[in-house]
C-alpha cells in the first residue's frame, strides 16, 4: 500500500476556516482592484455602445473560463487530485497531473483555433456593421485569453488539492492590475479603439496568471511534462466527473450570455448591459469574498472526508461552511440594498456614466442583493456534491433553474428592462439553493438544518437593524453637493458605523459563527 502524500484531516469541522482568511484577503484585494478598474472604466468609457459591446463580448471567453478554468474542471479535478494524494504514490500523482495538463492543452488549443476561424469567416462573409461589428472585433481579440486562464485554472486545482490557496487566490488580481494599466495607457484614444487595446491586454494578463502559479506548484511537488495516456484510470475518473459538470456549467454560462444579449438587444436603453455588468461587479465583491472563498477552502476537506468515508465529519463540515457563509453574506446583502445609491454615486457616477445610468445600476444592485445569500450558498452546496463525486444531480437542478430563469426573463424584460433580468436571477438563485439543500439533507440524513436556520434568522435580525441604520444615515446625512472625497468619507463612516451595529447585535444574540471566525483569524496569526 503506497504511503499517502497527505494526512487525514484535522478533527475539527471548522478547520477550513484556517484557510478562509488568506483566500478572502486575496479575493478582497482583487475585487478592490476590480472596483478601481470599473471606476476608471465608467469615467472614461461610461455606458456607451462600445462599453456594452465589450461587456457582451467578454462573456464569450468568460463562458469557457467557467467551463474549463477555475469552474467546472476545477471542481472535477480537486476531488480526484485529493484522492490521488491520499491513496496513490507520488509518481502516479505526477502522471495524473501530466495527462490532465496535456488533455487541456490539446482541447483548449483546438477550440480556440475553431472559434477564431469562425469569427473570421463571419467577418468576411457578413461585413458586420454597428453593434455586431464591435462584438466580433472584441470577441476575436479576447478569445486567446481563454486557453491561458483555463491553464491557470489547472494550476489552481493542483495547488488547492495540496491545500495551498495563496497563489490561486491572488491570481485574479493580476488581470485587474493589467486592465487598470491598460485603461490609463489608452484612455485618451477614441473609445472604440481604446476598448480594443484593453481587450488585447487581457492576453498579457492571462500569460502572467499562468506563470505566476508555476513556481508555487513546483514547490508543492508538481513537475512539468506531457503525457498522452488519456486512458489512465484516474484521468478517466476526472472525465466521468467532468461531463455532467461541463453540461451544467455550460447551461448556466449560456444563460448568462442570453441575459446579456437580451439586455443588449431587447432593452431600448443602450447602456443596459453596462448597468448589469457594473452592478454585478459590486455584488460580486461579497459573493467572491464569502461564497467563493469558503467553498474553495472547504472543498479539499470535504473531498478528503468523502474519500475516507467519514460521513459524520463531512456533515458537520458542510453545516459549518453554510452557517459561516450565511453569517457573512446576509449583512453584506442588506448593506448593498440599503446603500446602493450612494455606492453607485461614489464609484461610478462621473464622466460618461450619467445620473440615469447610476439610477438604473442602483436598482439592479438592490434586486441582485435579494438573492445574494442564495448565490453564495450555492457555491458551498455544489462543492459538497462534487466532493461526493456526484456531478449529475447539480446538472439536473441547473438545467431546471436556467429554464425557469429564461421563462422569467422573457416575461419581465419587456416592461422591467434590466431590472427584470436582475430580479429573475435572484428568484432563480433562491429556488436553486433550496432544492440543492433539501437534496443534500436527504442524502446525508441531516446537515444541521435547525442550527443553520437559527443562526441565519439571528443574522438576518442583526442585519436588518444594521441596514435600517445605514439607510437612515444616508437619507438624512448624505452630503448632496459635496465632492468625491467628502462622499467617500461619508460612505466609509456609514459602513463602519453600521458594521459596528451589526457586530454589537450579533454579540448580544450570541451568534456562534462570529466567535469561530475570530478564533480562526487569531489562530492564523499565531
Amino acid at each position: 500500500m503506497p504511503a499517502p502524500e497527505q494526512n487525514k484531516p484535522a478533527s475539527s469541522h471548522h478547520a477550513f476556516l484556517g484557510h478562509f482568511p488568506i483566500i478572502s484577503a486575496c479575493t478582497f484585494l482583487s475585487r478592490i482592484l476590480g472596483l478601481a478598474r470599473d471606476v476608471l472604466w465608467t469615467a472614461y468609457f461610461g455606458a456607451t455602445l462600445a462599453s456594452s459591446a465589450w461587456v457582451t463580448a467578454w462573456t464569450v471567453p468568460n463562458v469557457f473560463r467557467a467551463l474549463f478554468g477555475e469552474g467546472a474542471v476545477n471542481s472535477a479535478m480537486v476531488p480526484t487530485f485529493t484522492e490521488s494524494l491520499a491513496r496513490r504514490t507520488p509518481e502516479e500523482t505526477q502522471k495524473l497531473y501530466a495527462v490532465t495538463f496535456t488533455a487541456m492543452l490539446v482541447t483548449l488549443g483546438a477550440i480556440t483555433v475553431v472559434i477564431e476561424a469562425a469569427l473570421g469567416v463571419a467577418w468576411l462573409a457578413c461585413g458586420f456593421e454597428g453593434k455586431n461589428r464591435l462584438l466580433v472585433i472584441y470577441a476575436a481579440a479576447m478569445m486567446p485569453y481563454m486557453p491561458l486562464i483555463c491553464i491557470a485554472g489547472y494550476f489552481m486545482a493542483v495547488l488547492n488539492a495540496r491545500k495551498h490557496f495563496f497563489a490561486p487566490a491572488f491570481m485574479p488580481a493580476i488581470l485587474n492590475i493589467v486592465w487598470i494599466a491598460a485603461i490609463l495607457l489608452f484612455r485618451r484614444f477614441p473609445v472604440e479603439q481604446a476598448v480594443l487595446w484593453i481587450a488585447l491586454s487581457t492576453l498579457a494578463a492571462g500569460l502572467v496568471q499562468v506563470l505566476f502559479q508555476v513556481p508555487f506548484a513546483r514547490r508543492q511537488g508538481w513537475r512539468p511534462g506531457l503525457d498522452f495516456d488519456f486512458a489512465y484510470p484516474p484521468f478517466r475518473q476526472i472525465l466521468l466527473l467532468l461531463a455532467p459538470v461541463l453540461l451544467g456549467s455550460a447551461v448556466i454560462e449560456i444563460n448568462v450570455l442570453v441575459n446579456r444579449s437580451l439586455a443588449f438587444y431587447a432593452v431600448p436603453y443602450e447602456g443596459a448591459p453596462a448597468c448589469l455588468f457594473f452592478a454585478d461587479r459590486l455584488v460580486q465583491i461579497p459573493m467572491a469574498m464569502v461564497g467563493l472563498a469558503i467553498s474553495t477552502a472547504v472543498l479539499p476537506a470535504l473531498s478528503l472526508h468523502a474519500t475516507m468515508g467519514d460521513t459524520g465529519e463531512f456533515r458537520k463540515t458542510l453545516g459549518a461552511a453554510v452557517r459561516t457563509t450565511m453569517f457573512l453574506v446576509i449583512p453584506a446583502a442588506i448593506g448593498l440594498i440599503a446603500l446602493a445609491d450612494p455606492m453607485v454615486q461614489v464609484f461610478f457616477q462621473r464622466g460618461k456614466f450619467d445620473a440615469e445610468a447610476a439610477h438604473r445600476t442602483a436598482w439592479v444592485i438592490r434586486l441582485y442583493g435579494l438573492g445574494l445569500w442564495a448565490q453564495s450558498g450555492i457555491f458551498v452546496l455544489l462543492r459538497a456534491f462534487y466532493a461526493l463525486k456526484d456531478t449529475k444531480t447539480p446538472v439536473r437542478i441547473s438545467i431546471a433553474t436556467v429554464a425557469l430563469n429564461l421563462a422569467l426573463n422573457l416575461s419581465v424584460v419587456w416592461f422591467l428592462g434590466e431590472k427584470g433580468l436582475a430580479l429573475s436571477t435572484a428568484v432563480c438563485a433562491m429556488a436553486q439553493f433550496v432544492v440543492l439543500y433539501l437534496l443534500l439533507r436527504k442524502r446525508l440524513a441531516r446537515i444541521e438544518g435547525h442550527e443553520t436556520l437559527t443562526s441565519a434568522l439571528k443574522t438576518l435580525a442583526a442585519s436588518l437593524l444594521m441596514g435600517a441604520a445605514a439607510f437612515a444615515a444616508w437619507y438624512y446625512l448624505w452630503p448632496a453637493h459635496g465632492g468625491t472625497l467628502l462622499r467617500i468619507g461619508a460612505l466609509a463612516a456609514i459602513v463602519i458605523g453600521s458594521t459596528a451595529i451589526f457586530l454589537g447585535v450579533a454579540a448580544m444574540l450570541e451568534i456562534k459563527e462570529m466567535k469561530r471566525i475570530l478564533d480562526a483569524v487569531a489562530r492564523r496569526k499565531a
